[in-house]
């Protein structure tokens, strides 16, 4: 059952186990001026050392929360998983058919980028080699897959997309339920967060066995290794992006030999029964039955 803060701090506690699963970092705190807020992050620390045991989806972020964390509070580590039923059923669909339902060209080089346009997505660190791209004159289609966050200035990203004298090598999809689908029919996926926990997103795109550029943020560095499943660099580092991005273009082994191991590590490491495995651990430990 899904409740407001406000209404957790209403209930009576005396009696209960309060547990809370934390999706998020402390630097995951944007207010909607696209700017990170300390304040809010601190809010977040006040509402965390209320409960008795936390379940991090990142490891990273349950070290980085630490500091902030009462040293009483028990802590574990449950990372995200993502619909595996709903893989199948993509894998199994008609690439013909896909092709023209998404509107993808078989002669581009299409890359997938999903998530909400906004600042802490980072989306915008792409106008800056938009130029750089299309002047490798591969037939590049960057395909925006999420909607236009306004209430987070989204819409200020695209304008400036709009702006760029290469804007027509972007499509800006919105939201789709069918994200997935555009990933399954993707040649390279990217990732351009400035702050995460855990992002399915990486997930989806390794389970489909797609070379991945991403920023090194939060959780990513738990599922993503660079230049052994993937291809890592800072956030803002546009630089080191668009050679990360370049190196791919032009190597197609090293895309098949990235795309094949980041779908390894998956299914090693993050697989549903995997994570199923290790939530029961979890409840048992807390004495949930």
């Amino acid at each position: 059952h899904m409740i407001q803060k406000t209404d957790f701090d209403k209930l009576d506690k005396s009696n209960s186990t309060k547990i809370c699963v934390v999706r998020g970092c402390p630097t995951c705190f944007f207010d909607t001026t696209g700017n990170y807020n300390e304040s809010l992050m601190h809010d977040g620390m006040d509402f965390l050392n209320k409960f008795d045991h936390l379940i991090f989806v990142s490891d990273i972020c349950r070290e980085q929360w630490s500091e902030y964390i009462n040293q009483d509070i028990k802590t574990y580590y449950l990372p995200n998983s993502i619909n595996e039923i709903e893989v199948k059923k993509i894998k199994k669909l008609d690439k013909e058919d896909l092709h023209a339902k998404l509107n993808f060209s078989k002669d581009n080089i299409n890359i997938v980028l999903v998530g909400s346009v906004q600042p802490r997505k980072g989306q915008d660190m792409l106008i800056e080699i938009l130029e750089d791209m299309k002047a490798l004159n591969k037939n590049i289609k960057i395909h925006m897959v999420g909607g236009i966050s306004k209430h987070n200035r989204g819409d200020l990203i695209y304008e400036r997309f709009m702006k760029s004298k290469a804007s027509d090598i972007v499509v800006f999809h919105g939201f789709k339920s069918n994200a997935m689908e555009y990933i399954y029919m993707s040649d390279i996926c990217i990732f351009t967060s400035r702050s995460e926990a855990f992002p399915r997103t990486i997930l989806e795109y390794m389970v489909f066995k797609k070379p991945i550029v991403s920023t090194n943020v939060s959780g990513v560095p738990e599922m993503i290794t660079h230049s052994e499943n993937g291809l890592l660099c800072d956030a803002d580092d546009s630089k080191q992006f668009f050679k990360n991005l370049k190196l791919l273009v032009d190597d197609l082994e090293l895309q098949n030999n990235l795309a094949n191991k980041a779908n390894e590590t998956y299914s090693q490491i993050f697989s549903k029964e995997d994570q199923i495995s290790n939530a029961l651990n979890i409840f048992e430990e807390i004495g949930i039955k």
